[in-house]
């Protein structure tokens, strides 16, 4: 619906849209709780997997974001460190993330009450 909606003009349903997928990778993160994954050696498998899950959401997110947010999509996108440019849209359901380096960056959107209590 996203690019329908983007080329329709519709520019409100295409960012609920992106949003709406931001929403689901938190709740699979939540759900699939990488950290724990990593600490069972025996489950490394499932971590590849959910870790490749996880990158291929914030690629897509960051395509559907971009027209609204360039800056901090490019930012989202090099910090994954695939070593090329920003896919197309119809490219990210196919992305292998296999050897791609995540670049340990600030954080894209801090949060405004931890913000001032270091300020």
């Amino acid at each position: 619906y996203f690019a329908l909606d983007l080329d329709m003009a519709r520019i409100h349903d295409a960012a609920a849209a992106a949003f709406q997928l931001v929403s689901e990778a938190n709740a699979s993160i939540e759900e699939r709780a990488p950290w724990r994954l990593a600490r069972e050696t025996e489950r490394a498998v499932e971590l590849d997997e959910t870790l490749a899950a996880i990158t291929r959401a914030l690629a897509t997110i960051a395509v559907l974001l971009h027209p609204f947010m360039p800056g901090k999509m490019e930012s989202l996108w090099e910090a994954l460190g695939s070593g090329r440019g920003l896919p197309l849209l119809v490219e990210t359901e196919t992305l292998d993330p296999a050897g791609w380096r995540v670049a340990e960056r600030a954080v894209l959107f801090p949060r405004p009450e931890l913000q001032d209590k270091q300020g």
